[in-house]
């Protein structure tokens, strides 16, 4: 486990950007000095080979010349699709809008733009509906024999999920207390709609953080396929980014089954995210669906 000290010492570099930048920056020029430099030398070697096929040494240092040039042709290869890919992340960092852009605003969603905005990255959060940001729309509780552990470890990263089931708890128990520590959990029982409005109010008020009521329809990449560089969304158009994390839940190509009735959605009232799940498939991710279930709500 890492001490406070090492913990803070982690949070100042990676809440400096610039030396990524900086990064990415020295890269681009080294490997361009580097092909420049393979360029001169096959030029110098080409010239070296015409003047001794033209004076009396035609066989001398002849074989030398010809292997240094596929050398320095390999090398180029070798070093041109490094350059390329620093290029387009040194393209990105001049254009990029945002540091992390994160997709979703569920429970995986608020942690990683929390996560990322106390770093000191400039994020921003996109869902499609901030009334539902931070929502309990199935089982109000938080931990678990399955989670708990989970729940734990955010906090002990300065997550926001314990302390705000600390604040909305309405139910505190230990799980297995017969049974060995082993098989032993918390559980809470939360306010589902104190959860979320306490949640919204955390994410308001946290600097660096964006909040945006929009729908992403594509992640936006490179002609090849292979570098993210942001999100395409319905109403506010592409948004570059350095990195995009995709918290999309339920919602992704989601669909609701209520007995022989089904109906596109998110669940809890929420649209689903068809669009999305067609972007993912065209860059070659295979999708599944996952079961949840929503409890029944009874209307008194």
């Amino acid at each position: 486990m890492l001490s406070h000290t090492e913990t803070q010492s982690l949070v100042s570099l990676a809440s400096r950007p610039s030396l990524a930048r900086s990064y990415h920056n020295i890269s681009v020029i080294y490997y361009l000095l580097s092909i420049i430099y393979d360029l001169l030398s096959i030029i110098y070697y080409l010239l070296s080979i015409i003047y001794y096929l033209l004076s009396a040494q035609r066989q001398q240092r002849f074989f030398y010349y010809l292997l240094s040039i596929i050398y320095s042709l390999l090398s180029i290869i070798c070093a041109a699709p490094l350059l390329r890919r620093c290029a387009i992340l040194f393209h990105v960092e001049q254009k990029e809008a945002y540091d992390v852009i994160v997709v979703g605003a569920g429970h995986a969603g608020c942690e990683a733009a929390l996560a990322s905005a106390r770093m000191g990255r400039r994020t921003l959060l996109i869902t499609q509906s901030l009334a539902h940001a931070g929502c309990m729309p199935c089982n109000p509780s938080i931990g678990g024999l399955a989670k708990s552990h989970l729940v734990f470890e955010l906090d002990a990263l300065g997550g926001e999920m314990a302390r705000n089931t600390d604040a909305t708890g309405i139910q505190f128990r230990v799980l297995n207390t017969s049974r060995g520590p082993a098989v032993r959990a918390n559980r809470t029982q939360c306010d589902k709609h104190a959860y979320t409005r306490r949640m919204q109010a955390v994410l308001a008020a946290q600097p660096n953080l964006t909040l945006m009521e929009d729908e992403c329809v594509a992640i936006v990449t490179d002609s090849a396929r292979k570098v993210a560089l942001g999100v395409r969304t319905a109403n506010n158009g592409e948004i570059r980014s350095r990195t995009t994390v995709i918290t999309s839940g339920t919602a992704l190509r989601g669909v609701i089954f209520i007995g022989d009735e089904q109906e596109p959605g998110g669940g809890g009232g929420r649209p689903g995210a068809s669009a999305l799940s067609e972007s993912l498939e065209g860059l070659g991710f295979a999708l599944r669906r996952l079961k949840t279930g929503t409890p029944p709500r009874l209307h008194a």
